[in-house]
């Protein structure tokens, strides 16, 4: 079989394992990137497009633009491989990683550096002020139809009490919430399982939002679905009355992460509870938390038990 038909075969496996509205997100991008990378690198079309699905679905879910000036810069390869690839082990990372690098070099925009810079902190790691936050369950309470609201309760209640990703939320079953004496415990399952204690603030829209289902039931969208991420970029954009902070998983996950930091969280409880591999992850979130009082603090510091 020519390189040319090979890939054309394997590009049609990945479009048959996706879903018709994901694959209209990111086919076009794969195709057009995979068709131009392919002569000039090494790797066999498998890999290939392999390694741009996932960057494609990393993008789409940071609402970073499907073009190459953006997805095949280093940095963006970098940051995409090492925070939005949860469903691939270490090893698998390891291995995209220098695929969709030899890609940018071989079709990349012109002046990529060689050397990988820190990608500046992006917007979705700002968190909702309290104002929004109520805007947000608002906006969830007033969602038409008991499917809907409890969708969207679902939504804002597991990511700004919970920290949970789109992905995990997606996998997510009534069954994984369990009720004990100090609260609700989220359970949650795929390439980093953990168990997360509900923020006691949410504890009621999370109730809200799982009446009436049975424990085999999805938390958001109950009934027949796949777990392509863009169902919750779909649900959210076809919601109505979209407040002026709109719903977004990544800010409601850096909401919470922010919370826990601003109010002396164990950072290592904290580290594991975020599904993280190492503190380094919580880097990015520094800034947005709050400083303790230099008095509190210092007797902190002088008095560590």
């Amino acid at each position: 079989m020519s390189d040319t038909k090979l890939l054309e075969s394997t590009l049609r496996l990945y479009q048959a394992k996706s879903s018709a509205s994901e694959w209209t997100t990111i086919g076009p991008f794969v195709l057009e990137t995979a068709t131009a990378a392919a002569p000039l690198v090494s790797y066999p079309p498998r890999r290939i497009i392999h390694a741009l699905c996932n960057l494609a679905r990393a993008c789409v879910e940071l609402g970073w633009p499907l073009e190459t000036a953006t997805a095949l810069r280093r940095e963006v390869i970098d940051f995409a491989v090492s925070n939005q690839m949860p469903n691939l082990s270490a090893g698998s990372r390891t291995c995209v990683r220098p695929i969709l690098l030899r890609i940018a070099e071989a079709i990349g925009p012109e002046g990529t550096p060689r050397r990988l810079a820190a990608l500046p902190g992006s917007e979705p790691s700002r968190p909702y002020t309290s104002e929004e936050l109520g805007e947000l369950a608002w906006w969830a309470r007033t969602q038409s139809g008991r499917w809907r609201c409890g969708s969207a309760l679902a939504l804002v209640s597991l990511g700004a009490g919970a920290g949970l990703t789109s992905s995990e939320l997606l996998h997510l079953r009534r069954g994984d919430l369990t009720r004990e004496p100090g609260g609700t415990t989220v359970e949650v399952r795929g390439p980093r399982p953990r168990r997360v204690p509900l923020l006691a603030s949410w504890e009621s829209p999370l109730a809200d939002a799982c009446v009436d289902l049975d424990d085999r039931d999805w938390v958001f969208r109950p009934g027949p679905r796949g777990h392509h991420l863009n169902l919750v970029t779909n649900f959210i954009a076809k919601s109505a009355g979209a407040p002026s902070a709109r719903p977004n998983m990544q800010r409601l996950r850096a909401t919470w992460l922010i919370r826990h930091i601003s109010a002396g969280t164990h950072l290592i409880a904290l580290s594991r509870a975020a599904g993280f591999s190492s503190l380094e992850s919580l880097n990015r979130f520094m800034p947005f938390a709050d400083a303790p009082m230099d008095e509190l603090a210092d007797a902190e510091l002088r008095h560590a038990m």
